[in-house]
């Protein structure tokens, strides 16, 4: 790793908890069991988007609302068959993550770079496709950890790939009462959003 682009060494000690015990490998042998257990986050609210357009770069418009509900294994099921989209925010009732994603909204989007810088650098995430066909780029892990630590961690793994200032969930560090947070659009819509290379 060179130094113009390793992650800096005063932020160390973020990564320090990081380790391969601590990094989740989906596994997408059973859809519905596999994406609920790897997308934990907030329990009492979801978002849906309901696409009504394209834009000239590819990205797809819709219809965006926040839903005070749980996330349920009907929206799951609705979401993988393609029927309703489904919307996760990370960050939990204690303020913390078992998951976060780098968005990287580039139209086309250069995945083979970004892929080889990922593998290049060593980096623990995984490429999925976004509902635009823009890049979103998981970090999944075994315990939930402060939602302060796994967005300053995707934030110096952004900046080491090239695209620091970019999209990054959890959008909040910590949610007042009544607050929700951001959601994420999940993968695995229909037969779209793939994992990179499983196409």
């Amino acid at each position: 790793m060179s130094s113009d682009t390793a992650p800096k060494k005063e932020n160390a000690h973020i990564l320090k908890n990081l380790n391969e015990r601590e990094l989740r490998t989906p596994d997408t042998s059973n859809l519905t069991d596999r994406l609920g257990s790897l997308f934990k986050g907030l329990k009492r609210a979801h978002g849906v988007f309901e696409i009504t357009g394209q834009k000239e770069n590819g990205k797809y418009e819709g219809n965006v609302k926040t839903v005070q509900e749980p996330v349920t294994d009907v929206l799951w099921e609705r979401h993988i068959n393609g029927e309703q989209g489904l919307g996760v925010i990370p960050i939990n009732e204690q303020d913390c993550c078992w998951w976060g994603c780098i968005d990287i909204d580039i139209y086309p989007a250069p995945y083979d770079e970004i892929q080889s810088k990922v593998i290049e650098l060593g980096l623990p995430l995984i490429m999925v496709l976004s509902k635009s066909g823009g890049i979103h780029l998981f970090l999944f892990l075994r315990h939930n950890y402060a939602a302060s630590l796994v967005q300053e961690t995707l934030k110096i793994f952004a900046e080491a790939l090239g695209y620091g200032g970019c999209e990054i969930f959890p959008k909040q560090v910590c949610l007042k009462p009544g607050e929700t947070g951001n959601w994420l659009n999940m993968p695995y819509f229909g037969d779209t959003r793939k994992m990179y290379g499983a196409l």
